[in-house]
């Protein structure tokens, strides 16, 4: 707004006698003298130029603003952003550490940030399973599938809760559409795994936890010897 009134401030001044001080007739009697055909025209021509002067600077070099508008920051979003990767990384963080009620904050603080994050539910749908808080961690799934419902990493991590639940239908179901979306993703071949070895179907369970460790070469190595060991004991029979 500042360069807008130095602008018209300026216009104003070159339309005014220069000095600063009043400029008084030699006879203030006398009445005025008709100015010339030629100062009319300049008079006009410089009126012309003042007025498309301020015209052009009221609408094309400053935005126009109503009394209820507010300015807006490039960089508010993006500060927002940095803000919420710095927390996501504190929540795992805390998470990995077994600090489960500090990570939950967080995430739950996510969840105002970034609303429509289908990752921010998920996670915090693990940390409220870790705490036994089995209710809630189904609602956080079901909004992380309700956002994004081709969500494989979701789609386990509710498997894992109906598996819990015994409803082994259910969690088969979504084991196998997480594995239809990725074949990559070692964990939901561990859940199929248990899954076939409830249903007694062996071989399967043998081949799909053999996978598992195939495609997760960095397993815990006391895990790693117990699924082999399993996997031994099941081509047993």
């Amino acid at each position: 707004m500042s360069l807008i009134l130095d602008a018209l401030k300026k216009a104003q001044q070159e339309t005014q006698p220069t000095g600063g001080k009043n400029i008084s007739l030699p006879n203030p009697i006398l009445p005025p003298r008709p100015p010339s055909s030629k100062r009319l025209l300049l008079l006009v021509v410089l009126l012309v130029v003042s007025a498309a002067a301020m015209f052009y600077l009221r609408y094309f070099k400053a935005p126009k603003t109503s009394p209820n508008s507010q300015p807006v920051s490039v960089l508010t979003a993006t500060n927002n952003s940095q803000d919420s990767v710095e927390i996501k990384k504190k929540a795992t963080q805390l998470f990995q550490e077994n600090k489960l009620s500090e990570s939950l904050a967080l995430w739950e603080q996510l969840t105002l940030l970034m609303s429509t994050d289908p990752e921010i539910y998920n996670n915090l749908g693990l940390v409220l399973k870790k705490m036994g808080k089995k209710e809630a961690a189904y609602s956080a799934y079901n909004k992380a599938l309700a956002l994004k419902q081709d969500y494989p990493e979701a789609l386990n991590n509710m498997g894992v809760l109906l598996l819990i639940d015994n409803e082994i239908g259910k969690a088969k179901t979504h084991f196998q559409k997480a594995l239809s979306l990725t074949k990559d993703y070692a964990d939901p071949y561990f859940n199929m795994a248990s899954v076939f070895e409830r249903e007694g179907n062996i071989k399967q369970a043998a081949e799909f936890y053999s996978q598992f460790l195939t495609l997760s070469p960095g397993t815990n190595e006391e895990l790693k010897k117990k699924i082999q060991t399993k996997i031994e004991s099941l081509e047993k029979k």
